[in-house]
């Protein structure tokens, strides 16, 4: 492969590792917060709303997050 500027290479490989490392870290948190909402928290607004997706699929929250953060 071509050469590059070895400086602004380990610069952005650090905030790769970094990034993946915060992920590891703040991902379980979400998941715990969002993961089956309706016995967490049976009287929010937006749990009545999907309630019938959500009694089937009780983790879909924190995968729709999980999805929108990795594709932004």
């Amino acid at each position: 492969y071509a050469k590059g500027d070895q400086k602004k290479e380990t610069k952005m490989m650090a905030i790769v590792l970094g990034m993946w490392g915060y992920g590891f870290l703040i991902n379980p948190a979400i998941s715990g917060y969002l993961s089956d909402p309706i016995k967490q928290y049976p009287d929010a607004e937006w749990v009545t709303l999907f309630h019938p997706i959500l009694i089937k699929y009780p983790f879909l929250p924190p995968n729709i997050v999980g999805c929108f953060f990795c594709l932004v």
